[in-house]
């Protein structure tokens, strides 16, 4: 017998002797739950806070024993019996080896911090296929732009179309595309760092043993429709719970990629607009007016306050950010969202994350206007990485003329043909940009965080359309190799 299931079994007996005329029993149990926890260690500390624990629940355990009924614990066939104080005390001293009983017991599935493990330099292989395509706004020309010639033609009469812009039909006559507009990025800041010849490129690491933990103890159960001790291999997916009761919510756990979602619990959240009479109009239904929406202050509480409720550290995001960009075009009498997000912005080693958009990354808490109550929750993953160094671009002329090309979302250069409306850029910080590849004949993908500096955009000129808050350069000296013979690629 292992030293560590006698230890267990002497833990037991001292609490409560008679279970000894169950050894065998006890064994094949103790056996099956450390499979489950290999792994966990067991210190002194743990130890006493178990104890005072265990205390409590013999406690209540041997109140209960004389009216207890029989817990049915089925290891293989048959199944047999424990006494249910019994049970309680033997799972509530096996919290030591992952299990916590106190009525219900847990496995610890997900890490609740951050975690990052370093590895050899350059690991991850060559970071080419990280290069992010270049995306080429709507209102940028394209390489295909018509010259003056070729967008000079004769439009039959009656064949349709009307007003329109420059990708629609235009009024009968000639077409002239001189009047079309693209931005240019203008680099105003000071001279930027130097970045360190080498830096750090994150990987993200997915779960490994807590979809087969969960499926391994779900097959311990008795369906009745299905045998599930006969899947082989078995992994659990994901995990969907939903409360009951008014304004409850419904929580999705996805085992593989590592995530947690919620969302409401439609069955039970209040339709507002299903209780109005048939061609009526409730007083609900109204549009809502930006003088509806709380303010900054009230919205992060209620977010706040949410996450509380169930336990979710926000001790590892930056600052919460309320999204305004829907009062941008917003007037005193002009309507507002029905509902509000709270971003959560992820930090990791000190640095923010953002996508290849300019906008930052993390957890979103989306609050209902008209409630005021937390719909839904996303963003909430597990952040487990591994470290390795890559070199890095210390060229600060070429970092700048890729961030004034659009940065990892790249742009059209200007033509003959086109105005250009200037949007001018601030120093940068040193950040993360977040990229996710497609693994080779698989549909899933490996996630990346490499360093980058983010350029701050500080002003638009009147009438330019320009939706992104920032410009994203990767540092990786990959990118800029690259560019050298593909200059709108990073």
């Amino acid at each position: 017998m292992r030293q560590e299931i006698k230890n267990i079994l002497n833990d037991v007996y001292t609490v409560d002797p008679s279970l000894r005329a169950h050894e065998q029993k006890l064994i094949v149990i103790i056996e099956h739950l450390l499979e489950l926890r290999p792994d966990t260690g067991y210190d002194k500390t743990f130890e006493e806070k178990l104890r005072t624990e265990l205390s409590l629940q013999i406690e209540k355990g041997m109140r209960s024993r004389k009216y207890a009924k029989a817990f049915s614990f089925p290891i293989g066939r048959p199944s047999f019996f424990i006494p249910a104080g019994a049970l309680v005390v033997l799972l509530t001293v096996f919290a030591a080896g992952g299990w916590y009983l106190s009525g219900v017991g847990t496995i610890t599935i997900f890490p609740s911090s951050p975690q990052i493990a370093k590895v050899g330099g350059e690991a991850f292989g060559q970071l080419s296929v990280l290069a992010p395509s270049p995306v080429v706004n709507s209102f940028s020309v394209s390489e295909n732009a018509p010259t003056k010639q070729s967008s000079e033609m004769d439009i039959p009469v009656g064949m349709g179309g009307g007003v329109m812009s420059v990708m629609g039909m235009a009024p009968l006559g000639k077409v002239d595309l001189q009047f079309r507009s693209i931005t240019k990025l203008v680099y105003r800041g000071t001279d930027i760092p130097i970045p360190d010849q080498s830096m750090e490129v994150l990987k993200r690491v997915t779960p490994k043993n807590a979809a087969s933990q969960l499926a391994t103890l779900l097959k311990k159960a008795d369906l009745g429709l299905i045998n599930l001790n006969t899947l082989e291999n078995a992994h659990v997916d994901s995990l969907t719970l939903t409360e009951g009761g008014e304004y409850r919510h419904t929580i999705t756990i996805d085992l593989v990629d590592g995530s947690v979602s919620i969302q409401p619990n439609w069955e039970t959240w209040p339709n507002i607009y299903r209780a109005c009479k048939v061609g009526g109009l409730c007083i609900n239904q109204r549009p809502l007016t930006p003088s509806d929406v709380p303010d900054d202050d009230t919205l992060v509480k209620t977010a706040n306050s949410f996450l509380a409720h169930y336990d979710i550290s926000i001790a590892f995001f930056a600052p919460p950010e309320v999204d305004r960009s829907w009062k941008n075009s917003a007037s005193e009498d002009s309507f507002a969202p029905d509902s509000v997000s709270v971003l959560y912005p992820f930090r990791i080693d000190g640095k923010d994350v953002y996508n290849q958009s300019g906008g930052k990354e993390g957890m979103t808490v989306t609050i209902d206007i008209r409630t005021g109550r937390v719909s839904n929750v996303f963003g909430l993953e597990v952040a487990d990485y591994t470290a390795s160094l890559y070199p890095m671009e210390t060229n600060t002329s070429l970092i700048i003329a890729t961030a004034e090309r659009g940065g990892a979302q790249g742009e059209s250069e200007p033509t003959p043909l086109s105005s250009v409306n200037e949007i001018d850029l601030e120093t940068p910080s040193l950040a993360y940009i977040s990229l996710d590849v497609p693994e080779a004949g698989m549909q899933s993908s490996q996630h990346f965080l490499v360093p980058a500096y983010v350029f701050p955009v500080i002003h638009i000129a009147d009438g330019t359309q320009y939706f992104s808050k920032n410009v994203v350069v990767p540092l990786a000296k990959i990118f800029f190799d690259q560019s050298v013979s593909t200059p709108n690629k990073l």
